[in-house]
């Protein structure tokens, strides 16, 4: 089973280890206290290389997942207890059981996490983090960092999460401190680390960073045949260009995803690919198509138990939508993504999702004006308060990108009112903070507002005269 794990052949890998248990189960029928002992310390090490092999072919909330590394956890609590006994047992291995300690609770903690329970998530990444320290494994400490550095972002701590995430990528030497099978939890760390920091950079203000960041980690994954890590890569590459709105490197990188999940059966990961291809498909002039792919993609998510990333895609979701002029379910879907910001406490996207509803409110007015209605001056006043509510929340978060992109719906929006030296004040400042990036869409935009504020603010001035 673990051969077959090492070269990704999963489904096989599970079914070896399933037969092992089931016969441990049968040998624990009859077995005296020594064997009882020995039966249990083999299950604990299957349970928790099954719950790895099970992240990959039935994604990480998946109940199963969760069951395995329960039960793993249950036997090394057992175990432990029984430490006194076990010393006087010249088989015992000690320390092997101990070393599972970190790989079961990280194995719980990506299911937490993928489940939206950021909270317990963030207690076991912590838990891993102090055994990491304890033990002084270089290997343990990295993965706790990528624990850590995965839940801070998802609660939009941003800039923790990257010092987590960094500090795991200067610890990062695989040639070094080989990682075991079960540690691996069926991605490579380094290059889930670097490709995290990726979109995290991006918010942070730095595109061009975020850029190096996913050539580092393909570059490591040129050296290594591993699907699984690769499909995790892609997945945060379509990420940050769906961030900055490059549509057809979405749905290039989103149909490579999809052929390696399709090829080995990573449904959790399918699910997502198939979530950023409906969505380019739709700004690509094809929501017949794109449109049922989004919501056949969060049927599949949400039917792993997953929440983790439902509000990037309810929003995604809501953007189709609006751009079908299906306004009215593009409101209800802004409003389910938001109902799970609230319930889950993920606040990577809040201001986006927050702009959005921004964006779709002044569609509505337009739209209501249109047949006759009279809720256009409403319509405003509600955008301008939600692009001024994600102006602030980014503010919060220090997500210098999704503030820029809140300021350019502001200052669009003002300037629709004439208040053009109040949109020249709040862009420039935003606009002149970035180093880098400047060939970007929303910066190239803002570059092309600021000209044109600061055109209007003369005219303005000549015609006082």
């Amino acid at each position: 089973g673990q051969r077959a794990l090492e070269r990704s052949a999963n489904v096989e890998g599970i079914r070896h280890i399933t037969q092992g248990l089931a016969a441990l189960e049968k040998l624990s029928v009859n077995a005296g206290t020594r064997e009882s002992e020995a039966t249990a310390q083999r299950e604990l090490e299957l349970q928790t290389i099954l719950g790895s092999a099970l992240i990959a072919t039935k994604g990480y909330a998946a109940p199963e997942v969760e069951v395995a590394y329960t039960r793993a956890r249950e036997l090394l609590e057992t175990l432990e207890s029984q430490e006194p006994t076990l010393k006087k047992d010249a088989d015992a291995s000690l320390d092997r059981i101990k070393d599972l300690r970190f790989p079961i609770l990280f194995g719980l903690w990506l299911s937490h996490l993928v489940r939206g329970r950021f909270l317990s998530a963030r207690e076991l990444g912590e838990q891993c983090f102090v055994i990491a320290k304890q033990t002084g494994d270089p290997a343990f400490e990295v993965e706790a960092h990528r624990a850590l550095g995965a839940t801070l972002y998802y609660l939009s701590e941003f800039r923790d999460a990257l010092a987590h995430l960094e500090a795991g990528i200067e610890l990062y030497q695989p040639q070094h401190h080989p990682v075991p099978t079960f540690l691996h939890f069926v991605a490579d760390p380094g290059m889930t680390l670097l490709a995290y920091s990726a979109p995290l950079l991006w918010c942070l203000g730095y595109p061009l960073q975020a850029e190096e960041r996913l050539a580092e980690a393909a570059r490591i994954g040129e050296n290594r045949s591993h699907p699984f890590s690769d499909a995790v890569l892609l997945h945060f590459k379509s990420v940050l260009y769906q961030h900055q709105e490059r549509v057809e490197e979405v749905k290039t990188t989103a149909t490579q995803m999809l052929r390696i999940c399709q090829e080995h059966g990573f449904s959790l990961w399918e699910a997502a690919a198939t979530v950023m291809k409906g969505w380019a498909l739709t700004e690509l002039n094809h929501s017949e198509e794109g449109i049922p792919m989004i919501r056949k993609g969060i049927a599949a998510w949400e039917k792993t138990r997953a929440e983790l990333l439902l509000p990037l895609f309810l929003t995604l979701l809501a953007q189709a939508y609006q751009r079908a002029g299906q306004y009215t379910l593009a409101l209800q879907t802004l409003d389910s993504a938001l109902s799970v910001v609230t319930r889950t406490g993920e606040r990577a996207y809040d201001a986006e999702l927050t702009r959005r509803k921004g964006e779709l409110c002044l569609v509505l007015g337009k739209e209501t004006e249109r047949v006759g209605g009279k809720d256009g001056t409403s319509a405003v006043t509600k955008a301008e308060s939600y692009f001024q509510e994600a102006l602030a929340i980014a503010r919060r978060q220090g997500a210098k990108s999704w503030e820029l992109r809140a300021a350019l719906s502001l200052s669009e929006l003002w300037c629709t009112q004439d208040r053009y030296r109040e949109a020249y004040s709040l862009l420039r400042p935003i606009y002149m903070w970035f180093s880098e990036g400047f060939d970007t869409k929303d910066l190239r935009r803002a570059r092309h507002l600021l000209e044109k504020l600061k055109r209007s603010h003369q005219l303005s001035a000549i015609s006082r005269r």
